[in-house]
């Protein structure tokens, strides 16, 4: 698995809890500190492997993935989420949204009437938040769009591996 996992301002007892979380999720890892600014405030970076996912023809990369009712925590299964840069929307396979109680929230645009969900995303140690979603074309494996990929930095290699590296984030809220 080869994912990258930042933590700002913490301490280095924290920095350590946190880089525990991430080996526990994760086969290989390495582990960076770095001291920024005049505050020298602390960036902790870990970075894992993340191989394709052979079990796609062709092979595609891949995060686990298990998506949660938000209201009730009620949780699906664990799946595979296809990481899909073209798509704005994180998609989930409609039979989840049913097995949860997802009720629609919502339509993608004005000019897609496809329904939106409330779901709970959690990719550890990458990524857990809730967000809208819609439903997938696949009962399979959830499609995990740009509303999460552009989060991150991601680097394709020879359809191997990839890794992923988190970035500032800031939201016009």
């Amino acid at each position: 698995m080869l994912l990258v996992f930042i933590e700002k301002n913490v301490t280095e007892q924290d920095g350590r809890d946190a880089v525990q979380i991430a080996l526990n999720n994760a086969s290989q890892c390495v582990w960076k500190r770095f001291a920024l600014g005049p505050s020298e405030e602390e960036i902790y970076m870990l970075i894992l492997r993340k191989d394709y996912d052979e079990d796609h023809d062709p092979p595609a990369p891949t995060i686990r993935i298990t998506i949660k009712n938000p209201y009730t925590l009620k949780q699906a299964e664990p799946i595979s989420g296809i990481i899909d840069t073209g798509s704005f929307i994180t998609c989930v396979p409609p039979q989840i949204l049913k097995h949860l109680g997802l009720r629609p929230m919502g339509t993608v645009s004005e000019r897609d009437p496809t329904p939106t969900y409330q779901a709970y995303i959690d990719a550890p140690p990458l990524y857990s938040d809730r967000l809208e979603v819609a439903p997938s074309p696949s009962d399979e494996f959830a499609l995990l769009g740009r509303d999460i990929l552009n989060r991150f930095k991601f680097t394709f290699v020879d359809k191997a591996y990839f890794t992923v590296e988190t970035c500032e984030y800031s939201t016009n809220e």
